[in-house]
């Protein structure tokens, strides 16, 4: 789980209403539809590059979560998905480092055995 990749170190306010509102998306589907997945993307991962190194720390411990064991769960969403999480990671650099760490190599081992699954 997210906890175990990272254990409390955060600041006093982690719950805070504010640190909600930073880690969740707001360029959605529903709030922008005239905009493509693509450009609701890249304005996202724009305003994730602001975000405070708490949300930044929960947002990579999120994507390590989440993306482990996708290619093999839903290999054609996995394309997508992977692609987007490689291009969100550095604007999360200056979250937690191990989770920063974890992220990257959680996201390879992924990209790895997509490509591998391609190539049979």
């Amino acid at each position: 789980t997210a906890y175990e990749i990272y254990q409390c170190d955060w600041s006093s306010d982690v719950c805070s209403s504010d640190l909600v509102e930073e880690v969740t998306n707001v360029y959605t589907k529903e709030n922008f539809p005239t905009l493509n997945r693509a450009k609701r993307k890249h304005h996202e991962h724009e305003r994730i590059s602001k975000i405070s190194v708490d949300a930044k720390s929960i947002k990579l411990a999120d994507i390590a979560h989440n993306v482990q064991g996708l290619v093999s769960h839903n290999p054609d969403f996995a394309k997508v998905f992977l692609s987007e999480k490689v291009m969100i990671l550095p604007h999360l650099k200056d979250g937690n480092s191990t989770l920063y760490k974890k992220a990257t190599r959680v996201v390879a081992d992924e990209v790895a055995e997509l490509n591998k699954r391609r190539n049979r």
